[in-house]
């Protein structure tokens, strides 16, 4: 009866330290996890790029340029001037990367809308290089920024913050839930 009785309690004893591993590596990747919100930059548009337009291509011109949304955002970049750019090196929040497709842009002589005005000139003129020019030479102008990438920007730290904190005010709650099941 004893040996038995000393199967039980080895097996009991088992199932505690799986059930305590189980409890931690739920708690470790939620703290992991919690951590990764708490560290990460909010997906923004590149609040620079629309100042380095100015500067390197004399442009008048707003978000719509290269975003799908007059606010910008990740993931919206998406008009055939924006593909050409990423085509030559463009990566996101890098102004080196814009200048140097910018310049690419003007060394190949690219009409994203196949018009015949090069791109880097429609973006002088103030007219959107991924729209052709209409009959009689009028052109599709484009609104100078009243919000999104070209108006005011938070900080990118202000953002994360709140999510954060209810991310590891959950991540508590949860951890100390599975330690008095334990109990």
């Amino acid at each position: 009866m004893s040996a038995l009785l000393f199967r039980q309690m080895g097996l009991a004893r088992r199932v505690r330290a799986f059930q305590r591993k189980r409890v931690a590596r739920v708690a470790g990747a939620a703290i992991a996890l919690g951590l990764a919100v708490l560290c990460s930059r909010s997906a923004a548009a590149s609040p620079s790029f629309l100042s380095v337009l100015s500067s390197e291509a004399q442009a008048k011109t707003d978000c719509t340029v290269c975003h799908s949304t007059p606010s910008g955002g990740f993931g919206t970049a998406t008009t055939p001037f924006a593909a050409y750019l990423r085509s030559r090196g463009l990566v996101a929040a890098s102004d080196a990367s814009l200048i140097t497709a910018l310049k690419a842009a003007r060394a190949e002589r690219h009409d994203s809308d196949s018009d015949g005005a090069l791109d880097v000139d429609e973006l002088a003129k103030g007219t959107d290089p991924n729209v052709a020019d209409q009959a009689g030479g009028a052109t599709s102008p484009l609104s100078p920024p009243a919000y999104g990438c070209g108006a005011r920007i938070a900080p990118h730290s202000a953002a994360p913050w709140p999510a954060g904190v209810g991310l590891a005010a959950l991540t508590t709650v949860v951890a100390r839930r599975l330690r008095r099941k334990r109990l």
